[in-house]
């Protein structure tokens, strides 16, 4: 059974799919510190899907979520090593229902940008993704935009589940960051220092200025 278990959660809009990436890339090196990083593409989704009750992973996957959890949950029980997971889709999961499927005590791994910057970076992000059609306003004024800016209640019923000392929250802010890198910091989390599993290239850039307002009066066309 692994010796310890961490869960990064995410959140989303704060590197998760850097961290992701990184570790998938570096699980030889994180095998020699200690740690395993189970397979996924590159993250444990698959484990979320299944906690939120979703039976298929999408038209193009024909493993249900149940069986590659059940499969994950055998590789953590075989494991002599530290066990990382890692998907923001977790975010939304119930932490009752994680910790029971976990089975054992874990660490959980969170990290919270500030709202203003986390809503923009939304924002944008929506805007790639050809989802809404107006203005920044408009979008603060659907009502759903602005739940997941109260930290607080999220933060407090993982705690109530976990415990604090198994609860650690980072701020997504560069001058904080450890070297001012995501992985590095994620990496200081687990314990591991001078090992450089950071990636070259950004693997979701914004888009900002008149890119993003090219990009938003696209999404308005009939």
């Amino acid at each position: 059974m692994a010796r310890r278990i961490f869960v990064h959660i995410g959140r989303n809009k704060t590197g998760t799919a850097t961290v992701q990436r990184a570790l998938l890339a570096g699980r030889q090196i994180l095998q020699r510190n200690g740690f395993h990083y189970p397979k996924g593409r590159p993250a444990h989704n698959y484990l979320a899907q299944h906690l939120l009750g979703r039976t298929r992973l999408g038209p193009s996957r024909e493993m249900e979520p149940a069986k590659r959890a059940s499969e994950l949950a055998e590789r953590i029980a075989n494991s002599d090593r530290d066990v990382v997971l890692s998907s923001e889709y977790l975010m939304r999961v119930e932490p009752a229902a994680l910790a029971a499927w976990l089975g054992k005590e874990a660490t959980v791994v969170v990290y919270i940008r500030e709202q203003v910057d986390y809503l923009a970076s939304r924002y944008q992000q929506s805007i790639k993704m050809g989802v809404p059609r107006g203005d920044f306003a408009s979008f603060l004024a659907i009502p759903s935009t602005l739940v997941d800016c109260y930290y607080l209640p999220f933060l407090r019923a993982w705690e109530d589940v976990f415990g604090r000392d198994n609860l650690v929250v980072r701020v997504y802010d560069r001058e904080r960051l450890v070297d001012g890198d995501i992985v590095a910091d994620f990496l200081s989390v687990l314990g591991i220092e001078a090992v450089d599993l950071r990636i070259a290239e950004h693997h979701n850039p914004s888009a900002g200025g008149p890119l993003l307002e090219a990009l938003r009066r696209i999404n308005g066309l009939e």
